[in-house]
């Protein structure tokens, strides 16, 4: 049985989409699955965080105009209803929209890989799984990942 996916639409900053989009080419990765996997890694993070502030009115608003200053382009993933549903969840408990969240995890999975790592291998076809496996080595601490979820998407009050 094959699970119905259907392709959502956002609008995230265009460097972003671009950076992801090189990521993928890159090291061969189908980008819907991969970004996912990592908003997917974003959503557990925030669930498992107990007393994760939420954004105010205000500070949401604040977000929603930076954002605004960025040049966006509409970035598309195939998602399932309930990885939607999962998603909307974490949006709708702290105060922050789907492209925000979206742009967030992306971002932060570029951050993490870094294409022009150089590495001894006898094979170039493997090339791309030591990216992905060092790209994992290179986690933040507790007090950083804390650090850039409340400078990048919340900003608010304890709920």
């Amino acid at each position: 049985m094959e699970i119905k996916k259907t392709s959502r639409k956002f609008l995230i900053n265009r460097d972003i989409t671009e950076q992801f989009k090189k990521v993928c080419d890159e090291l061969g990765l189908k980008k819907d699955i991969w970004a996912c996997f990592f908003i997917e890694f974003e959503i557990d993070y925030i669930k498992s965080e107990r007393g994760l502030p939420t954004n105010t009115p205000a500070a949401l608003k604040y977000l929603e105009k930076q954002r605004q200053k960025l040049a966006k382009a509409e970035e598309s993933i195939r998602m399932t209803n309930e990885f939607v549903e999962k998603m909307d969840a974490i949006c709708h408990f702290h105060n922050f929209t789907r492209p925000m969240f979206v742009e967030f995890a992306l971002r932060n999975a570029c951050n993490r890989i870094n294409l022009d790592e150089k590495f001894g291998t006898q094979r170039s076809d493997l090339k791309p799984l030591y990216i992905l496996e060092n790209s994992f080595k290179k986690r933040l601490t507790q007090q950083e990942r804390m650090d850039n979820l409340t400078d990048n998407l919340i900003m608010g009050r304890l709920r």
